[in-house]
């Protein structure tokens, strides 16, 4: 018997060690896999600077449902090099939001043509101040998402 238990505690542990694109803690769920096939609109490529495992892969998820093809970087460095291709339509940032660098080292280029988006724990203000076109707290709606991104880029655009 407690060779079993110990069996089953083990599988439990597994499970939730296990990369899952459907099993996400403390976040609400909406059903991505319940679309027919790819998004008709393809709204070109994002830029994911989430160093945080789970949030980064549900961001991920939510921007493809949404049409974007999605490159995650490692560093805020490379989110902004590779923010600079022309293909970037969109550059998502998980950020502290605060203090005297609130883009921690990510640096918005002069008239680009990318949407800024900077999630952040507390306070948007510093991170709008310091050039994000939207800003959400998180833990962000996942339902909104989507709707919140294509608005700051239609409004980006017809700045």
């Amino acid at each position: 018997a407690l060779t079993r238990m110990r069996d089953i505690i083990k599988q439990a542990g597994d499970l939730q060690r296990a990369d899952s694109a459907e099993y996400l803690v403390g976040l609400p769920m909406i059903d991505l896999a319940s679309s027919k096939g790819p998004p008709a609109t393809h709204r070109g490529r994002a830029v994911l600077w989430v160093p945080h495992q789970e949030l980064a892969r549900a961001t991920t998820l939510l921007l493809r449902h949404a049409g974007f093809s999605v490159d995650r970087m490692a560093l805020a460095a490379e989110a902004e090099t590779e923010a600079a291709r022309l293909d970037t339509t969109l550059v998502v940032l998980s950020v502290a939001g605060t203090g005297a660098d609130p883009l921690q080292g990510f640096r918005p280029a002069a008239g680009r043509w990318y949407t800024l988006v900077a999630l952040v724990p507390s306070t948007p203000g510093p991170a709008r101040a310091a050039g994000a076109d939207l800003v959400l707290t998180l833990p962000y709606d996942p339902s909104a998402f989507s709707r919140d991104v294509l608005a700051a880029m239609a409004a980006h655009h017809s700045a």
